[in-house]
């Protein structure tokens, strides 16, 4: 055999594989720009039925979902008795095998299950009749209600006839629509039935994912630490480790983000409608347990949230004596005060890391997409987006030797490219000397990147002296770098 030959013929695999090899990270990035642009185009042009494929999942799923989030709600409550029963099993000497670890693991389940139920069944039996009343006390008092509210609007028609004049229009148009709501959806002949219908049906469904919701949280938190550790075990398995890695980061700052903000904000909304609760029977206020409870719910919303309860539960109150609508709303506003000033930064602390305007842009971004999810998921999942563009951001600008402190931007007029030092507003500033230094700088990475290009098509009587130039290489650019 040739050997001459031979070697020509490994030089032209080895020529064909480096270009090869040179072509790949492109022809990746063609193919993931093209797999985003598809998504894109399916999200904005096919959104309806992307929705309502999205929905049907939803819909198949929803006893897993609800048993995620009660484990996910009942896990802290969970931990702090498997902890307690771990610490007690070993002061008394067992020996903490794979079988007691089960029993312990079992009897904290059921503990934090217990106490879950508890808190739902005295919600429940303490709320639900004070609402009853409160809806029968409505209903069976509603002419008497309208009739003081009439006589009302007449006192201030002759006292004040424009401002009563403004609110006759907004009475007006209330009225309007909730006959139009009440004639079209709810007290329509041709849909009545098949509407108490469906309402059977969904209430029957509900109660099932429910009670599936529950078995399911139970399984999850059994095997809490197996499914992390498959979920782990997937990730680095399809992630290289640095990737994998970042993953782990960004699960872990939305397990904090999440876990923060649900926690906190169900335990703020509960301190909040127990003192409006509390309040308003002080203040002797009508329909107390329902319109607390109705705050109590809205406030779960960050911002608009107070907006949402205060509002219809007002209208409720003008209809039997508009004086106390009044002193309710200043009562609203005090509570809200406190609950923004004082309570909610001691018990949320700064788990969302974002500042106002992004909380109001992110329940306007995601309430219009979603509805009513999307006003209570909107903020910790954008703070979850915002971290992870933070993230991006500062390591682009660390790989650039570029400051990564937003203060250091407020006064920037420009960069200078080759000591990559902020220069600020008002500095003199020699503008030949800046772009010529701007085009040095590019010449030289044009350079290097000809360099590296050369380089990955030598032939393999060069591949020996590979290793020295690369060093060689780098040397280089260290010297040009600050």
């Amino acid at each position: 055999m040739n050997p001459e030959k031979n070697h020509g013929n490994n030089r032209e695999k080895s020529n064909r594989k480096s270009s090869l090899r040179a072509y790949l990270p492109a022809a990746l990035v063609v193919l993931l720009v093209i797999i985003v642009s598809i998504i894109v185009f399916f999200l904005i042009f096919r959104y309806k039925g992307t929705g309502s494929g999205l929905k049907s999942v939803i819909t198949a799923l929803q006893s897993v979902i609800i048993g995620f989030v009660i484990a996910y709600l009942i896990n802290p409550i969970m931990m702090f008795f498997d902890r307690r029963f771990l610490a007690r099993a070993q002061s008394r000497g067992k020996e903490i095998n794979a079988r007691t670890r089960k029993r312990i693991r079992a009897g904290a389940v059921a503990m934090a299950m217990l106490i879950f139920l508890g808190i739902i069944a005295a919600l429940v039996i303490i709320l639900v009749p004070q609402i009853v009343s409160g809806i029968a006390d409505f209903v069976g008092n509603f002419n008497a209600n309208v009739s003081s509210a009439t006589k009302w609007m007449e006192q201030l028609e002759k006292s004040r006839p424009e401002l009563a004049l403004q609110i006759q229009n907004i009475y007006d148009q209330a009225t309007g629509y909730l006959r139009k709501w009440l004639q079209e959806k709810v007290l329509s002949n041709s849909n009545l039935i098949e509407k108490i219908t469906s309402s059977i049906y969904t209430i029957v469904r509900t109660a099932f994912n429910t009670l599936m919701g529950l078995i399911v949280a139970i399984y999850i938190l059994m095997k809490k630490e197996t499914f992390k550790a498959e979920t782990k075990k997937l990730i680095y398995a399809v992630c290289r480790p640095r990737i994998g890695n970042y993953v782990m980061e960004v699960l872990r700052k939305t397990d904090d983000v999440f876990g923060g903000f649900f926690i906190g904000d169900i335990l703020d909304s509960l301190i909040i409608g127990i003192l409006c609760f509390l309040g308003m029977l002080i203040l002797q206020m009508p329909y107390a347990a329902m319109i607390a409870l109705f705050v109590g719910v809205t406030n779960l919303i960050p911002v608009f949230g107070p907006y949402f309860g205060a509002i219809p539960s007002a209208i409720l109150i003008v209809m039997v004596d508009p004086w106390k609508a009044l002193i309710f709303l200043a009562f609203i506003v005090v509570l809200q005060q406190f609950d923004g000033n004082i309570l909610k930064p001691k018990v949320l602390g700064d788990t969302l890391g974002l500042n106002p305007f992004w909380i109001i842009f992110s329940i306007v971004l995601f309430g219009g997409l979603w509805g009513i999810p999307g006003f209570f998921l909107g903020v910790p999942m954008f703070a979850v987006i915002y971290y992870v563009i933070k993230r991006i951001v500062e390591r682009l600008l660390r790989s650039q030797h570029l400051p990564e402190d937003t203060r250091s931007y407020q006064t920037l007029d420009h960069i200078n490219p080759k000591s990559r030092q902020v220069v600020p507003h008002g500095d003199d500033v020699d503008e030949t000397a800046f772009h010529l230094a701007a085009g040095m700088s590019s010449m030289r990475w044009g350079k290097k990147a000809e360099k590296r290009q050369q380089k990955q098509v030598q032939c393999p009587e060069q591949e020996e002296q590979q290793p020295e130039q690369e060093e060689q290489l780098k040397q280089e650019e260290k010297k040009d770098r600050p």
